[in-house]
């Protein structure tokens, strides 16, 4: 199923990449021979997860067999309560991680849960440079000086604004500003020190026939702590971004045919 039709998606464009059959049974023994972590959950429940670990996959069929890491006594007598409904997936950690959607089975035989993949499965590219395009899922705000911006796209490095032309002489390039701060979906990040990195005209859709400008910001003094919570977060959003838009695909199909 095509998650994005002709449209080209900025945020899929650059941060993740379609995983092949071959790759994907590849993938799936890592998991398991590594135990890399699985994590299920419902959608805008992604603070409920649920731990799984691999215990084998079907080439044939692109299935894989799970079992639960919850523990205890609860595990033994309770199943899931998100079997047969839509979730996502993530399989993996750090650097190396896959997801996709599909709907949790399971089998009271084996006591073994089980997905499998007829959508499309991804593979977080992880770059360091990637810039994340705001929607209306992805919210970013920045504050510099006394104004606060909607910003266009963040990434661990900068993030961007636009002004009208009458404001261009107060964000000249190269000038700095100190005690900055981000807001990006809900989270506040302190941005010690940012820089004017440039100027461009933006052309933007408006009833008053008013010129605009881009102004591209780059983050300085940030600590590497900082950064690489910014760099997390840019990554996890992301992530989240592409699972929303599969799930209401599949919601979308299931609805078709009805």
């Amino acid at each position: 199923m095509a998650i994005l039709g002709k449209n080209i998606d900025p945020n899929k464009k650059h941060y993740f990449s379609s995983v092949e059959e071959n790759d994907l049974s590849f993938m799936a023994d890592m998991a398991l021979k590594e135990k890399l972590p699985v994590k299920i959950w419902a959608q805008g429940k992604d603070k409920e997860a649920e731990e799984y670990e691999v215990t084998s996959y079907e080439k044939d069929k692109k299935v894989l067999f799970l079992k639960s890491k919850s523990g205890g006594l609860m595990s033994l007598i309770s199943n899931s309560k998100l079997i047969d409904k839509d979730i996502f997936i993530k399989v993996g950690k750090e650097k190396f991680q896959w997801f996709s959607v599909s709907n949790l089975k399971y089998n009271k035989e084996s006591k073994l849960y089980y997905v499998q993949f007829n959508d499309e499965v991804y593979r977080s590219q992880q770059r360091s440079n990637y810039r994340l395009q705001a929607s209306s899922t992805i919210v970013i705000q920045f504050k510099i000086g006394d104004d606060i911006f909607d910003g266009l796209d963040i990434s661990a490095g900068g993030t961007s604004f636009v002004i009208t032309e009458e404001m261009k002489d107060k964000f000249p390039k190269d000038k700095v500003f100190e005690g900055c701060q981000l807001l990006f979906n809900k989270k506040k990040f302190e941005i010690p020190s940012s820089r004017i990195a440039g100027q461009w005209d933006h052309k933007v859709r408006t009833k008053e026939d008013q010129k605009h400008v881009k102004v591209s910001v780059a983050f300085d003094k940030l600590n590497d702590a900082d950064e690489e919570a910014l760099f997390k977060h840019i990554n996890g959003e992301a992530r989240a971004e592409e699972m929303r838009k599969q799930l209401a695909e599949r919601a979308a199909a299931k609805k078709h045919k009805k």
